[in-house]
């Protein structure tokens, strides 16, 4: 992603522009998986413990029974910011963190409107649809600054409290962070690249 950032600072052409909304927003969906992927092998180990709604909906899983009786399992296709924003919530939730990214500022409405700008340029209806204009530039610059932010409050802070929290290996956990640990962790900027790989 910040490749791609860069290069459009060297050269900000349509398709270096095109480049970097797809990079950033390929980056937001391997970051969702990861968090998927930790919930899952934690929850499996038995470091924490999720409600059989969260675990279906983690899973992707409905189920259903037809007139057999037989159960049926089929998979969920949520929206991405449903998905995303439930990841964000479940992660810190299922690890006793009472935090949570901040969705009613300017940042969620430029991260939301970004997306907009990603599904235009990714399936155009007619040829001005692929241009990226300044203005949406500043908007996905303005949505990465808040996305490093809410990975801040959520994975990192998660990351923490599972590697300090006390109790014996397998246990589910128990008891809160403290959610000014949350000030500590909130460092990073899209500007400065902080606790983003180059990808």
């Amino acid at each position: 992603m910040l490749a791609a950032w860069t290069d459009v600072l060297a050269d900000s052409s349509q398709y270096r522009r095109r480049c970097y909304v797809r990079a950033f927003f390929a980056y937001v969906e391997g970051f969702m998986s990861i968090i998927a992927a930790t919930i899952r092998f934690e929850q499996e180990r038995g470091a924490i413990s999720l409600s059989r709604q969260d675990l279906a909906l983690l899973l992707d899983e409905t189920y259903s029974l037809n007139e057999q009786g037989k159960g049926h399992t089929r998979t969920s296709y949520p929206g991405f910011l449903s998905k995303f924003r439930f990841l964000l919530r479940l992660l810190p939730e299922s690890h006793g963190i009472e935090t949570a990214p901040d969705y009613g500022g300017t940042g969620w409405d430029a991260f939301v409107r970004a997306l907009d700008v990603r599904h235009r340029v990714t399936h155009p209806k007619v040829s001005q649809d692929v241009d990226v204009s300044e203005a949406e530039l500043s908007l996905l610059h303005e949505a990465a600054e808040w996305f490093v932010n809410a990975y801040n409050d959520t994975y990192l802070l998660s990351r923490i409290a599972l590697l300090t929290r006390p109790h014996a290996p397998g246990d589910a956990p128990s008891g809160r962070v403290n959610s000014s640990v949350k000030c500590n962790a909130r460092r990073g900027s899209a500007a400065r690249g902080d606790h983003v790989s180059d990808a």
